[in-house]
């Protein structure tokens, strides 16, 4: 029934647009960033068995009640995380990806490290979204709290 309708949605704005009565403007179209390990006609590895992978981006951080962003700018194949969390840069950062796991360190102003450590789980939003979302442990000297991070992008139907 769903897809009936975006076909007769579809059909209702070709019509109409081909013919002057609806001016479509792409640019008002929000960017939402497409996983980059999705191609067409094949599933994201992650809805099948294999390897996690762990997407490079802008998440959401959460860290013990504290907003901002964990920004991953690259996961070598050994597992090596690049980026930076709350602007400071990661160091240490590794990423498991039989298991999903990951960890990383932080040493903000005061100079102590910050210990994360969690876990990558997924789940579906939507028809055509994956909701990434990492959790764990943050260990700053002998005390520990919680953290998670949240990184959604569009799927490419798979066949």
């Amino acid at each position: 029934m769903f897809r009936l309708f975006l076909t007769l949605a579809a059909v209702f704005l070709f019509l109409f647009s081909s013919v002057g009565l609806i001016q479509i403007t792409y640019s008002e179209v929000p960017t939402v960033p497409i996983c980059p390990f999705v191609s067409p006609g094949e599933c994201p590895p992650i809805l099948r068995e294999g390897p996690w992978i762990l997407p490079q981006g802008s998440w959401s951080i959460n860290s013990n009640g504290t907003k901002g962003i964990l920004n991953i700018t690259s996961v070598s194949s050994a597992g090596n995380i690049m980026g930076t969390v709350f602007g400071d840069p990661i160091i240490n950062g590794s990423f498991h990806n039989i298991s999903g796991t990951v960890t990383f360190t932080r040493i903000a102003n005061s100079s102590i490290p910050m210990i994360y450590s969690g876990h990558m789980f997924w789940q579906g939003s939507g028809v055509d979204t994956l909701v990434y979302t990492l959790a764990g442990d943050l260990k700053v000297q002998s005390k520990i709290h919680g953290w998670y991070a949240i990184h959604s992008c569009i799927v490419i139907v798979c066949e």
